[in-house]
C-alpha cells in the first residue's frame, strides 16, 4: 500500500485497527498490537504495543514471534489490523475447533477480578452513577443510568478502561468524544465504541441529560 499504514485507515470514520479491537476485546484476556511506525499513534487505543524484536522488517512471522514472546496468557489468537469484520466470535470457533476445554478461557486471573470490582466502586461511589445492576461488581458486563446537569461535562470516573461501553440517551442531548471523534447524540440515540480509547461525556442541551450506559470489562 505504498508504505500506508494499514491499521490506521478510516473506516466509516474511525481507524481501521479501532473496529478490529471493539470485536476483539470482548474475546480475550489481553490484547497487544504489533507495529513498528507510529507506535505513539496505536498506544492510544489503550493496549500494550510490541515492536518486532527481529529487526529489519522481516514481516508478519517476525511479529506473531514479537506477540508470543510478550504476551501473559498460555493461549493467544492474532488477527490482522485489516479485518474490521472478524467474527465475534472467532475464539470460540477456534476453541470448538481445537476441542479445548471452555474452562481454560474463563478462568480468571485475580488481579483481573480484583480490577473489575474497583472499577464498580469508583462509579457507583460517583454522585452522577445509579447502578441498574446490584451485585455485579464481579461480573464482565454491567449497567448504569447517568445524570448529566444541563450545559455540563459528566464527573465520571475511568474515562479510560479496557472493554466496551454502549451508551443510550434517554432524555437530552449529549455530546460524547472517542479518541478524536466528536459523538452528538439526542434521546433515542445509541452508541457502541472501545472504551479503551479516552472518552468522555458532556451535556450539550438546556435540560438535564440522562443515559444508559452499559460496560463490559474483560
Amino acid at each position: 500500500m505504498g508504505g500506508v499504514d494499514k491499521g490506521l485507515q478510516p473506516l466509516h470514520g474511525r481507524p481501521m485497527v479501532e473496529h478490529v479491537l471493539a470485536r476483539l476485546a470482548p474475546q480475550v484476556d489481553e490484547i497487544l498490537i504489533n507495529a513498528n511506525q507510529n507506535l505513539e499513534a496505536y498506544a492510544k487505543f489503550g493496549h500494550r504495543v510490541v515492536p518486532d524484536a527481529i529487526g529489519g522488517f522481516a514481516g508478519p512471522l517476525a511479529g506473531l514471534h514479537a506477540g508470543l514472546a510478550a504476551a501473559s496468557q498460555p493461549l493467544a489468537v492474532t488477527v490482522p489490523c485489516d479485518s474490521p469484520f472478524l467474527p465475534l466470535d472467532l475464539v470460540a470457533r477456534l476453541r470448538r475447533a481445537l476441542e479445548i476445554d471452555s474452562a481454560s478461557l474463563l478462568k480468571e486471573p485475580g488481579s483481573s477480578l480484583e480490577k473489575r470490582i474497583k472499577t464498580h466502586a469508583k462509579r457507583t461511589d460517583n454522585y452522577a452513577y445509579k447502578t441498574l445492576t446490584p451485585g455485579a461488581e464481579n461480573k464482565h458486563l454491567k449497567a448504569f443510568r447517568v445524570v448529566i446537569d444541563a450545559q455540563q461535562e459528566h464527573k465520571g470516573a475511568e474515562y479510560h478502561h479496557e472493554g466496551e461501553e454502549f451508551d443510550y440517551v434517554l432524555t437530552g442531548k449529549i455530546q460524547v468524544t472517542v479518541g478524536n471523534h466528536v459523538n452528538t447524540l439526542a434521546a433515542g440515540d445509541c452508541l457502541h465504541f472501545n472504551s479503551g480509547i479516552p472518552h468522555k461525556l458532556k451535556s450539550i442541551s438546556d435540560e438535564r441529560a440522562e443515559l444508559i450506559v452499559v460496560i463490559y470489562t474483560p
